[in-house]
């Protein structure tokens, strides 16, 4: 038989057109890109920012500036093979020839040997930066990663209001929402998802331009930009999405024991040589890598809100 009607008014959400209320499928790719209001590489040749004259020439935070540059880095770290430094070159060549990138400070001629060289030294840092808990994304093989993995949950009516005192009593800092009630489905793609020592964690990269200083990586400028962009309503409505996922493919599933962190990367200020005296989050000292790891209690409480209980009480 043929299947019975919709309901009306149901639809599919993302977490962008949440955060900004816009039109819901076209914003399921939540590239940070979308929503950092950083200058088009046109508006970055008519006023070039001030970059630092000791900068090296192939310094990753000379890389071009907004949502193509985005998409550009994102795709670089889902084609390329984390343990296989010998593999980057071939990645980094495919990731420029689908993503075109022009250097808006630099005559248009130095940008084939220069971008390359950009983002083999982005990948060298990033990849061998410790995370918390000692993680080192370059000792993750392929076999142990799954990336832009999508997900498509079920979520019962859901208004504004309900939501922002959700995350308001639990002090997760988010502009305040204003979408239209959610009825429907919420759809997103989480950038990686691995793991490590039996625990699957979240990766989420940001490419975000915070500065030119060790210091504009700080957890103190991440934690603002974390909170300016609602990216802590993001990584949360990840983890309930991987969460479910993992209850339906381990039959013994328990969040303290199978559940690690996420871990927000903002790769141009990710390097081994840059830390910080900073003694906040989960990962004090290392610039670029905001990293939390939401309770259990907490994951629950959002899961039940989907579901259609209310008061967000946990099952």
């Amino acid at each position: 038989a043929a299947p019975g009607p919709i309901v009306g008014g149901w639809r599919i959400d993302s977490f962008t057109s949440l955060q900004h209320a816009r039109d819901h499928e076209a914003a399921a790719i939540d590239h940070d890109g979308r929503t950092t209001g950083e200058p088009t590489a046109a508006e970055w040749r008519r006023a070039p920012p001030s970059i630092p004259r000791e900068l090296a020439s192939d310094d990753i935070l000379r890389f071009p500036r907004g949502a193509a540059a985005g998409d550009c880095l994102h795709q670089l770290f889902e084609r390329v093979d984390f343990a296989d430094a010998r593999q980057w070159p071939d990645a980094i060549a495919q990731t420029l020839a689908a993503h075109p990138q022009v250097l808006a400070d630099l005559p248009a001629e130095q940008s084939p040997d220069l971008l390359p060289r950009m983002l083999q030294r982005l990948l060298a840092d990033v990849l061998t930066t410790p995370l918390a808990n000692g993680i080192v994304l370059s000792r993750i093989g392929r076999a142990h990663r799954l990336a832009e993995m999508g997900f498509t949950l079920p979520a019962a009516p859901l208004a504004a209001q309900t939501l922002n005192h959700w995350l308001q009593t639990r002090a997760y800092p988010v502009p305040r929402l204003d979408f239209i009630p959610l009825a429907g489905y919420l759809r997103g793609y989480i950038d990686l998802i691995f793991q490590h020592d039996g625990r699957f964690h979240i990766v989420d990269w940001k490419s975000n331009h915070l500065g030119y200083e060790p210091s504009d990586y700080a957890q103190d400028r991440l934690a603002l930009a974390m909170a300016e962009h609602g990216y802590h309503l993001q990584y949360l409505l990840y983890t309930v999405a991987v969460q479910r996922y993992l209850r339906q493919r381990i039959a013994d599933y328990d969040y303290q024991r199978h559940f690690g962190s996420v871990h927000y990367l903002f790769v141009r200020g990710v390097r081994p040589q840059w830390q910080t005296a900073d003694n906040t989050g989960d990962s004090a000292g290392t610039c670029g890598v905001y990293s939390h790891r939401p309770t259990l209690a907490c994951i629950e409480s959002l899961d039940a809100l989907l579901l259609g209980d209310g008061s967000g009480r946990a099952r």
